[in-house]
């Protein structure tokens, strides 16, 4: 009888072995598709670089009430690492303290990744393509934890237009010509 269960047990066995090794018998073939998201490596020689940062850069597309955003292809990116010293003071600058880490440029779809990335803060600078009339941003700041995945989205906008002459003053004079060849002035209110 105990062989009996032990025929058993290996027949069943060997049929789970069997539908678990079912699938395609010819050996894959297809190759990875590779990343087409540029990329920029910020410390490839420090082990706890281990940072990835996924960006988009966009622009506001106009009209309506809420804003729309699309991608904006071609955008240059500059990264630097903040180093900001304990104490700073007025001899110090801003670019004293800014590592720069090197630039990459959108993709068709606005993207942009890095890699690498320690912990610490960073700034980009964004430059769009002169074309689409985009505002540059010179300060855009995160702060990266070390960990992958974090996104960072760069939101472009066109320059505010200049504001409206202001009105004339209250005791100004208006001048027209008046029916005939006469000159009229009038005072506001009268």
């Amino acid at each position: 009888m105990k062989a009996t269960h032990f025929t058993a047990f290996l027949f069943a066995v060997t049929v789970l072995a069997a539908s678990c090794s079912k699938g395609p018998t010819a050996p894959r073939t297809e190759v990875p598709a590779l990343s087409t998201v540029p990329t920029l490596h910020l410390s490839l020689d420090d082990a706890n670089a281990l940072g990835v940062v996924h960006g988009s850069v966009v622009g506001v597309v106009p009209g309506g009430d809420d804003p729309n955003f699309a991608p904006v292809a071609g955008a240059q990116v500059d990264v630097y690492h903040m180093t900001v010293p304990p104490n700073p003071g007025p001899q110090d600058s801003v670019s004293s303290f800014a590592d720069f880490k090197g630039t990459l440029y959108t993709n068709a779809d606005g993207l942009f990744e890095l890699r690498d990335v320690p912990v610490g803060e960073y700034s980009l600078h964004v430059i769009p393509p002169p074309a689409t009339g985009y505002q540059e941003v010179s300060a855009y700041t995160f702060a990266s934890d070390g960990n992958s995945g974090q996104g960072v989205r760069v939101e472009l906008s066109y320059p505010l237009p200049p504001p409206p002459p202001p009105p004339p003053p209250e005791d100004s004079l208006k001048v027209s010509r008046g029916p005939g060849s006469g000159i009229r002035i009038a005072r506001p209110g009268r």
